[in-house]
Formats: structure tokens, sequence, C-alpha cells
């Protein structure tokens, strides 16, 4: 078996590899902004499905959003004096 070339430069890419006419991201933009993330086996457990998750993470992102709100409008303490 012939052994092939590879492309200078990347390790993993071979000669016969054109990028000729190529667009980066072009089916990216299909998702919008989503993200993909690796969660650990331990907490993939606890959910059923994708919807189950982003559910759990929009409840979080509420109470987040809130707390910030709350600690902007307190106002510093006043020192006595």
């Amino acid at each position: 078996m012939k052994k092939r070339k590879l492309a200078k430069g990347d390790p993993d890419m071979l000669a016969e590899y054109d990028f000729t006419g190529a667009e980066r991201g072009r089916l990216s933009r299909r998702f919008g902004k989503r993200v993909g993330v690796l969660l650990d086996p331990d907490v993939a457990e606890v959910f059923d499905d994708p919807a189950a998750l982003n559910e759990m993470l929009r409840s979080l992102a509420v109470m987040v959003r809130t707390e910030r709100r709350r600690r902007k409008r307190r106002l510093p303490a006043r020192r006595a004096g």
C-alpha cells in the first residue's frame, strides 16, 4: 500500500484535500448561536434530553440576572462621621 504525502504545515491534512471555493462557517449559520457542550457523565445522567437541560439553565440564568440587578441597586453603605 502506498503511503500518502501530508500537506505542508498541518500533519492531519492530506495533500489531496482541496478547499478551493470553501466558505468558513457556512453550516454554523444554520444553528445561530448554539453551542455544543460536553457534560460530565454524572451531570448528563440527571437530564433526560437537551430540552430538560436548557430549561434548567434558563431558570438558573433568570436567578443570576435577578441577583445581579439586586446587587447593582444596593447603595454603598455610608460612613458615619
